[in-house]
């Protein structure tokens, strides 16, 4: 039996773990795009761990900076006092903006689903002072409770779910939710579909739509060109704030830094987590 083996034995005595079977090696390292388990294997780490390490696992710069940090202060949030370090960070994430004037303002937390689309849905409400939340099929915000209101599977594994949800049509080209139609005439049907909705809740109850840009684990879909611009006149026409989920589009994965410059659109609401950080537990929006 290899160390392996053994590791795993004791794994599935003392840990409550998710993992599959086909992923049921114990790594001992990391670097480059490689992962080295403790019985001397290597493996080319197709997933970036779930997107994550989008530089490469442990670049000398992230590591070095980590470590020279640690030596210092571990405990430090921003709640009972400030540091250098979160200033530093906050003035990072928004100079990857295309227009420095974009966004003026960051808030870091832990993860995409907490720390990240929860309370940017919360900041959503408190600013509109409406209650509902409007996503799109296919959609994938996370695994928290919350959060698993947005994604067909999770409702079927843990609902009831909170209500104060409302689900809308994704002009999917390729599968058209609508019938055979163009990619423009899809986005078209979406959007008016999405109006139709919001008119039919209340329009005062709304206050957001929440998407990804491009769908992740709903099969990267890529919406007609100009969806998320026809969108945004009818979200901004009864005062919604569109939240982009760019959890898993950012960051560079689509060609440009954040994947709603392939869209012509500006969102309300910019989620970022994952490959922000290089494989660290942080979030921001």
């Amino acid at each position: 039996m290899g160390k392996t083996e053994e590791i795993l034995k004791e794994i599935d005595e003392y840990l409550m773990t998710n993992l599959y079977p086909t992923h049921r090696i114990v790594v001992r390292e990391a670097r480059d795009i490689y992962v080295y388990d403790v019985d001397g294997n290597t493996y080319l780490d197709f997933m970036t761990v779930v997107t994550t390490a989008l530089l490469g696992h442990n670049p000398p710069g992230l590591t070095d900076a980590i470590t020279e940090t640690a030596k210092r202060l571990i405990a430090g949030n921003g709640y009972n006092w400030y540091t250098e370090e979160l200033l530093n960070a906050a003035k990072a994430v928004l100079s990857l903006f295309p227009d420095k004037n974009m966004y003026n303002k960051v808030h870091f937390k832990l993860s995409g689903s907490e720390g990240g689309i929860e309370l940017a849905l919360k900041i959503a409400k408190r600013f509109t002072k409406n209650t509902y939340v409007m996503y799109l099929m296919g959609g994938y915000h996370g695994r928290t409770y919350l959060t698993s209101s947005y994604h067909g599977m999770r409702r079927k594994e843990y609902g009831p779910l909170p209500p104060g949800t409302l689900i809308a049509p994704f002009p999917y080209p390729y599968r058209c939710p609508f019938g055979d139609m163009t990619p423009e005439e899809c986005g078209k049907a979406a959007v008016e579909t999405i109006e139709y909705y919001i008119n039919y809740v209340a329009i005062k109850d709304v206050c957001c739509l929440i998407t990804e840009p491009i769908q992740g684990v709903g099969g990267i879909v890529v919406p007609p060109k100009d969806f998320f611009e026809r969108l945004k006149k009818v979200l901004d026409t009864y005062g919604i704030l569109l939240v982009f989920d760019e959890v898993q589009t950012g960051m560079g994965r689509t060609g440009t830094t954040w994947a709603f410059e392939q869209f012509n659109v500006r969102p309300d609401i910019v989620v970022a987590a994952k490959g922000m950080t290089g494989g660290l537990p942080a979030s921001a929006w």
